[in-house]
């Protein structure tokens, strides 16, 4: 099971990304953008027309650790004694038509 409770989501939403707080969280959060799943896993949907945050070119829902009280932990790639392992599954991906000269 993925411990929630160090984590806001951040959600493509229009017109602008929605942060989900920590506490909405893990008081069962679920959208068509993050949904937990019965074996453990979670899901995030992401469209490729979504908002984006203000440094990114592309949309995306992302975790963002946090403290235990919801305030954002902000470390350095370089100082991290943490490691993620996951297993991803892209279903689909669909891009906008755009027309040939």
């Amino acid at each position: 099971m993925l411990d929630l409770t160090t984590w806001n989501l951040s959600i493509p939403t229009e017109p602008t990304p929605t942060t989900i707080t920590t506490e909405r969280l893990n008081n069962g959060y679920q959208s068509r953008y993050f949904r937990r799943n019965g074996d453990g896993s979670v899901t995030f949907w992401v469209p490729v027309t979504g908002s984006t945050t203000e440094d990114a070119r592309y949309p995306r829902s992302e975790l963002r650790e946090t403290q235990r009280d919801g305030s954002l932990s902000n470390w350095q790639h370089a100082s991290s004694d943490s490691y993620l392992s996951a297993v991803l599954q892209v279903d689909q991906v669909i891009r906008p038509y755009t027309p040939q000269p």
